[in-house]
């Protein structure tokens, strides 16, 4: 009681001298060495105060202390009930979510480029235009525009008008998952167009987030996705073979299967793919006797035919013909 009494008294001694914001105070006491005081409320309301030997240094301390956060959670001085509110909802939910979440001031800024980005009037529509034009202006082929044009050109049409900064990646993922053929506008399309598009989406909002347009780019890359015969060989070496074992290899088949010759043939020397293999017409090779002509004796036409294939890959390989 004692020791409450003397402080209270040296209180009542004390001269206000100024009254800042937060319940910030600087007064003038009698201590023969620090004759200014300077008293701030601190955490869980406890107050604290400090001595200066000159007043510069008390105003500079005191000033201080009126912008820092006080007792009840205001910064910068005096804050209204809508933020304080703000901030106690904050700390009770940080609280409580696990794992924890960034820290508020990081949320607040993105929110406000993102807030501040919607204003600036670039729609999907206006975004769009300009990033054909900056492609062409690249001199992109033809080609690689039209699809551009196809791909970007069907999302933009459902968000002409849209703020291009407020698009969202689940607007992304809901129009992915809602593709339909373009023609007739039946059925699902497969997963490579949807991947296709994906890719072209994130290349469009890539070009916008360039121009800082947007805070991120609401598509994620899309990665290229594997045949089922890339996923078979997934681990395995290329089995390169040597032109010995192609050599044996050739004329086991032409023993086994001479009608299979042509076709590894073709694959070995030409160095072409499966499919393309199977697909060769042998009307576009410029070998001599590749194509006949045969004659139609009942009405006098004629017409160009194949030759068959073993026979041109006899004299390629040296293999007898058929």
């Amino acid at each position: 009681m004692r020791k409450n009494a003397s402080k209270a008294k040296k209180q009542a001694e004390e001269k206000p001298l100024v009254r800042y914001a937060n319940n910030v105070s600087k007064s003038e006491s009698a201590h023969p060495r620090y004759p200014f005081v300077v008293r701030w409320p601190g955490a869980n309301g406890k107050r604290l105060v400090k001595w200066f030997g000159n007043d510069t240094d008390a105003t500079n301390w005191a000033k201080a202390r009126s912008e820092e956060t006080g007792k009840s959670g205001s910064d910068f001085g005096t804050v209204g009930e809508d933020e304080r509110g703000a901030l106690a909802f904050w700390r009770k939910f940080a609280a409580t979510v696990t794992p924890s979440p960034p820290a508020l001031r990081k949320i607040l800024e993105e929110y406000a480029d993102r807030w501040e980005r919607t204003r600036s009037g670039v729609t999907v529509e206006n975004a769009f235009d300009r990033f054909i034009a900056d492609r062409e202006a690249e001199q992109a082929s033809p080609r690689h525009v039209r699809t551009l044009k196809g791909r970007v050109g069907r999302f933009v049409a459902t968000r002409k008008d849209n703020p291009v900064a407020m698009v969202t990646t689940d607007d992304v993922t809901t129009w992915l998952n809602a593709l339909t053929l373009a023609r007739g506008g039946k059925g699902k399309v497969s997963l490579v167009t949807r991947d296709n598009c994906k890719r072209s989406l994130h290349s469009f909002f890539a070009f916008c987030l360039e121009r800082k347009w947007i805070v991120s780019n609401p598509v994620p890359t899309a990665r290229k996705k594997k045949t089922k015969s890339a996923r078979i060989a997934k681990g395995r070496k290329p089995g390169i073979m040597p032109p010995a074992d192609v050599e044996r290899f050739m004329h086991a088949l032409s023993a086994a299967a001479l009608k299979l010759v042509a076709f590894w043939a073709v694959k070995f020397w030409a160095g072409l793919r499966d499919a393309e293999a199977a697909a060769i017409d042998w009307r576009a090779s410029p070998l001599p006797g590749s194509a006949r002509t045969q004659g139609n004796p009942a009405n006098g036409t004629t017409r160009q035919s194949d030759c068959p294939l073993t026979n041109i890959t006899a004299r390629v390989t040296n293999l007898p013909a058929a």
